[in-house]
């Protein structure tokens, strides 16, 4: 008995020794290279892992990393590949400005057999065109044309709230979340999945059930393994989900061209109203290299439009509800706005595009909300090369990660940044107003396509 133990125990040993070698290995040359580069020792195997072992508190505890080593500072998770942590506004402006610097990085993979080579995760010549194809579809003079579609989906939601107040507590975001899936579904795809009045369709719960594991996959260190990531369950939900989504999202496309070739054949013109949703239309028509878009880049676009566009928006309304219930002063000055805007206009009980575009202080919130909750607190890019700043290396292949939350509570660019405070944002202040300082959107030639988009449904 005893001998096998020793054996046992040797056996353990001599792997730790080789996962250490190998660890020593992989690390070596980035360490050498980012010596000028500040961050926490880490621990062999291991890197910094435990720093981040209550992911409840992953924000809070890059924030302290920051607050420690300053920006940028590097760590490392296990066998992958070190991160480097930027979330300073001089550092953030020379990399975010560049065309350079555009490619994603390696945990964007986690999305692909959802999003496959969409806007989100594609990169160099195929992102370039697909950007340059679907950047009309989100200018003003379509996005105005929304505001009935808008409109009617809130009143919707509304009406669900009004039986729910008074008889106890609630969670906005769950029927928030349904409003933004069902607008973006009736814009982007022309179709009404009415998720507000039936939300158990398996269209609606595979694209939460989605969410849900691509999160718990960005959070779970053994996870990001793919060897282990497509034996576990949530591989097989993943895999199911996605049949159906697809499903969904082909059929759409299919019963779209055969409806434009109709037209055609007939000699027949889209309505004002239907040239309105133009999304998936756009697509159609699109040509890349001097050939039509095929039916698997039109679904990655639309899916990564649907994933990228309904639950963040989602998030920011909530937490802009949020703010508005937490200080009733706010409150009553967008009741104020709001009225004399309402005063001035047709009287018609409908705000109109133009009157959007006066509502400032509203506007305000909005952007302090998203300071202080952005949607997307930390995104990520690949060095394809090694990057040269200042004294500072970062080695090629690095995961660089732009942290947007850290920033955007800087104290010396935002004073009191744990407060809720929209007059920073009213007026010509240049720090709250610079774009590589406000980055809740990213920001440069990779920012995001849809920000006005999610500005109008707020």
């Amino acid at each position: 008995m005893l001998t096998w133990l020793l054996l046992v125990l040797a056996t353990v040993a001599f792997v730790l020794i080789l996962l250490t070698m190998y660890w020593c290995y992989v690390n070596y040359n980035y360490f050498f290279k980012m010596k000028n580069l500040p961050g926490p020792s880490p621990l062999p195997i291991l890197g910094n892992a435990l720093y981040f072992k209550e992911l409840d508190g992953f924000l809070n505890t890059l924030l302290k990393l920051k607050s420690k080593y300053g920006s940028p500072f590097k760590i490392t998770i296990g066998f992958q590949y070190p991160w480097v942590i930027i979330s300073d506004s001089k550092f953030m402006t020379f990399f975010l400005s560049s065309n350079k610097y555009i490619t994603k990085s390696q945990d964007y993979n986690f999305f692909r057999s959802w999003l496959g080579d969409g806007l989100l995760t594609s990169t160099g010549k195929q992102w370039k065109i697909h950007r340059k194809i679907l950047t009309p579809a989100f200018h003003f003079d379509i996005l105005e044309k929304f505001l009935d579609v808008f409109e009617k989906n809130v009143e919707i939601m509304l009406n669900r709230w009004r039986n729910e107040i008074g008889t106890t507590n609630f969670d906005v975001f769950p029927f928030v979340r349904l409003l933004t899936l069902d607008i973006i579904c009736e814009t982007a795809l022309r179709t009404e999945i009415n998720a507000q009045i039936d939300n158990n369709s398996d269209y609606v719960r595979s694209v939460q059930l989605l969410n849900r594991i691509l999160m718990d996959r960005a959070l779970s260190l053994f996870l990001w393994h793919d060897s282990i990531y497509m034996h576990s369950d949530h591989s097989i939900r993943e895999r199911s989900a996605v049949k159906i989504i697809n499903s969904l999202t082909d059929s759409v496309i299919k019963r779209r061209k055969e409806e434009i070739e109709n037209q055609w054949d007939s000699h027949v013109e889209d309505s004002g109203d239907e040239r309105k949703l133009a999304f998936l239309d756009l697509l159609l028509q699109a040509e890349a290299d001097g050939e039509r878009l095929s039916d698997i880049s039109i679904r990655d676009e639309v899916n990564t439009f649907m994933f990228e566009g309904h639950d963040t928006t989602a998030s920011a309304i909530s937490f802009s509800l949020y703010n508005i219930s937490q200080h009733p002063e706010v409150q009553k000055k967008i009741v104020e706005e709001l009225n004399t805007i309402s005063n001035k206009g047709n009287n018609s009980g409908h705000f109109t595009y133009t009157d959007l575009q006066e509502m400032k202080y509203l506007e305000a919130v909005i952007k302090e909300t998203l300071r202080m909750y952005p949607p997307v607190p930390l995104f990520g890019r690949l060095a394809t090369e090694d990057i040269l700043y200042e004294d500072k290396v970062i080695p090629k292949d690095t995961n660089i990660t732009l942290f947007a939350f850290g920033l955007l509570r800087d104290p010396e660019l935002f004073p009191e940044p744990e407060k809720f405070l929209p007059e920073r944002f009213l007026g010509n202040k240049v720090k709250a107003n610079n774009p590589f300082t406000y980055v809740p959107f990213s920001a440069g030639p990779r920012n995001c396509i849809g920000k006005d988009q999610r500005q109008n449904h707020k």
